[in-house]
């Protein structure tokens, strides 16, 4: 697209403006551009007067970016205003002659009245920076410059007007991520997660609902969401009412209740809500469910981890309700604060491991001069090390797992194999309670989590094209099971657009949808032929086996992992010694046909993809995800949004698509699939700061509202 079209688009208001924070003067007179899904449009920004737009930095076919600076931006201010003479901050101030600097008295006004905003109301200082409370302060300064010095009560509105359009507001949202997620309905890249929730003031109990899609530009694939829905919920929290509620939000959305995959706890009464759906397990909830039951279990069985537990919450109660002591830390003691306990335990841990390196510590000589010097000796510093090395190994999976940016559901099973060799990894000088915790937290990682990976977890993890090969997996007839796994779950999702998968398709004859769910046992011991793994002819996924306890040979294959994984996990990509290199590929030249699969037979599209699996399994790397396509000028050269260092695969099969027209289709599909639902919680998060003590008779349809608002606000959809 080139800037013309791009500048159409802004006069329309198809694509909106954003200004710059943070930045020097001469960036106020430009905005962002932002396109019809809220993200960014990479290296141009908009001129404030004339609309044009002007290239700040661009991205060359290796990735390498080069940045302008405001070159380019004062170049085009003496363009567009010839009268503009002088330096360049003369031409700066003679562009735009609202950046003024105020005179001392108007300044300390301005700080008198900013105090009187976070004293009068009770705020934290950080409110001033508050982009919110920014572009109201812009707003009314634009009034006062339209109509002169007039009263604040003769333009402000009051409440029941501000709650009357803030309930409008919510409509706008939704509006907008409809109108977002309209092509990625089409081609059902589409999933959800949901969870329920309930105030700690009254107990008024919600149901939010985010979407997640993928948003496509050409060659530019990113995966987006918006939370849709924090339904009031007054009635009983049963199966029956969950579903109802469930279908009545996608319905409304204009989706297909049975084609929208979904990301849930375990809850009993969610699951079985989501039966008729494509369910995935939320794996965050599985895992901490296992860690908390393999930490009690532990304590169970060793009293000195019980001790050591009470102790450490001792010394933190004492050191927070005891003034002068907390200030002097260079890490303040933590307890709590966190949506999973077990991390509320590490963090506990952390903070005080890091105040206890010697006997001369701060926190050693506070304790010491209140004579409490016993809250330190009596913590056992070599066990507490010890449990928090085992267990800290968690916390960067987690962190992987709970991205919402990003796809994640191709890093659960790998996961799970990064873990679990780890915690099956003794050393002769483990003390007897860390080697029982090991233990415990394998028992539970394959009691919680690896019942929950099913075939889409497969292919998701084949569809990383640096995961493909399930080098995480020690046993190379386990790798094969798993790639026909993932195989077998591809050819669902590959077909004539409009037949997208349903979950009737996809469901074991016990009428839940696991996805072709196999124990260890089976990944391990059956043969590729066995009734308990689907076979390649396969259109319905295989009944769900019991797990029961692990094999010897099955715990013997997990312990034999060659190449010992390192005690540190690296911060960036904590799956690197994982993923495949190698030489690079290249792209194929071929164009993919949107129409396509509307007018192939199911036998056509079945041979055509054959040909896209075996050409993507000879594909050797190194991947990177910003690449050229051939054909294409160099001003229209694939500009990546994505500058993390971690591989984004959806990024990846958006250039891809033009060499795998066919695989695309499902790698879109099912990488839009969240690994957890960590997002649903964010947004209680926001929740819980709307529903206070203060506001106990606030209205279940305002809280509705003001979290759908401030969610809409957050991912810019407003």
């Amino acid at each position: 697209m080139d800037h013309s079209e791009i500048s159409k688009k802004i006069k329309s208001g198809e694509y909106t403006l954003s200004k710059f924070d943070g930045k020097s003067q001469c960036w106020k007179l430009f905005s962002k551009i932002l396109d019809t899904d809220g993200s960014e449009i990479f290296g141009l920004v908009c001129c404030s007067k004339c609309l044009s737009c002007i290239v700040y930095k661009k991205r060359d076919p290796a990735g390498k970016v080069t940045d302008f600076g405001t070159k380019n931006l004062l170049g085009h201010m003496k363009h567009c205003n010839p009268a503009a003479t002088g330096n360049t901050s003369g031409t700066v101030k003679s562009y735009f002659q609202s950046c003024v600097k105020v005179d001392k008295r108007t300044a300390d006004s301005i700080k008198v009245a900013e105090s009187k905003l976070v004293s009068g109301c009770h705020l934290s200082f950080n409110i001033v920076d508050n982009a919110n409370l920014k572009s109201f302060a812009q707003t009314m300064i634009e009034v006062g410059a339209k109509y002169g010095n007039i009263a604040a009560d003769s333009v402000l509105y009051g409440r029941k007007t501000i709650r009357e359009k803030t309930l409008q507001m919510v409509v706008d949202v939704q509006a907008k991520i409809v109108s977002c997620m309209h092509k990625a309905a089409k081609d059902g890249a589409i999933s959800m997660v949901t969870d329920m929730w309930s105030d700690n003031v009254v107990q008024n109990s919600y149901l939010e609902v985010t979407f997640f899609w993928v948003s496509q530009d050409g060659d530019v694939w990113s995966l987006k969401r918006g939370m849709y829905a924090c339904k009031y919920f007054p009635d009983q929290k049963t199966a029956e009412n969950i579903a109802k509620a469930l279908d009545e939000v996608l319905t409304q959305a204009g989706l297909n209740p049975e084609t929208v995959a979904v990301t849930t706890d375990k809850g009993s009464n969610v699951v079985a809500a989501t039966a008729n759906k494509i369910r995935i397990d939320c794996s965050c909830h599985r895992l901490h469910t296992g860690i908390e039951l393999a930490w009690i279990s532990s304590k169970t069985a060793f009293s000195s981890l019980e001790e050591l537990d009470a102790n450490l919450r001792k010394l933190v109660q004492y050191v927070k309700k005891t003034t002068g002591i907390q200030s002097q830390l260079a890490i303040t003691l933590k307890q709590g604060g966190a949506t999973r306990p077990w991390r509320a335990l590490v963090n506990m841990m952390k903070s005080i491991i890091a105040n206890i390196d010697d006997d001369n510590s701060v926190l050693a000589n506070a304790l010491r001069i209140k004579r409490k010097e016993g809250l330190l000796s009596d913590i056992d510093d070599a066990l507490l090390k010890a449990v928090y090395e085992v267990l800290a190994i968690a916390e960067e999976v987690f962190d992987t797992l709970e991205f919402s940016s990003v796809p994640t559901l191709q890093y659960v099973l790998p996961s799970y194999y990064l873990l679990r060799g780890m915690w099956t990894e003794t050393k002769p000088t483990d003390l007897a309670e860390v080697r029982r915790l090991k233990k415990e937290l394998v028992d539970a990682l394959d009691a919680k989590m690896w019942t929950s990976i099913v075939q889409l977890h497969f292919a998701a993890t084949f569809l990383d094209p640096t995961l493909r090969e399930f080098k995480f997996c020690p046993v190379a007839k386990d790798r094969q099971l798993f790639r026909q796994q993932a195989i077998n779950c591809i050819r669902l999702f590959v077909r004539p657009t409009n037949q997208l998968l349903n979950s009737s398709e996809v469901s074991n004859d016990d009428g839940s949808n696991e996805y072709g769910h196999a124990s260890i046992d089976d990944v391990t011991t059956a043969s590729a032929t066995s009734s308990r793994v689907v076979t390649e002819d396969s259109s319905t996924s295989a009944a769900t086996t019991d797990t029961g306890s692990l094999s010897q040979a099955a715990k013997q294959s997990r312990t034999d992992v060659p190449n010992p994984i390192p005690r540190k996990i690296p911060r960036v990509d904590i799956f690197a010694r994982f993923r495949s290199g190698g030489e690079s590929g290249g792209h194929n030249s071929g164009q993919r046909s949107q129409s396509a699969l509307q007018t192939l037979s199911e036998e056509e599209i079945s041979r055509l993809l054959d040909q896209d699996l075996r050409r993507y399994e000879d594909l050797r790397g190194p991947f990177v995800t910003s690449c050229h396509i051939p054909g294409k000028t160099d001003e229209a050269k694939s500009s990546i949004p994505d500058t993390s260092e971690v591989f984004n695969p959806l990024v990846w099969w958006g250039v891809e698509q033009y060499r795998f027209p066919y695989l695309s289709v499902a790698a879109k599909q099912i990488l839009v699939i969240q690994g957890s639902s960590a997002e649903s919680e964010r947004h209680f998060s926001t929740a819980g700061k709307v529903t206070r003590k203060d506001r106990a008779r606030l209205h279940s349809s305002t809280v509705e509202a003001q979290v759908l608002v401030a969610e809409g606000i957050k991912k810019r959809l407003i």
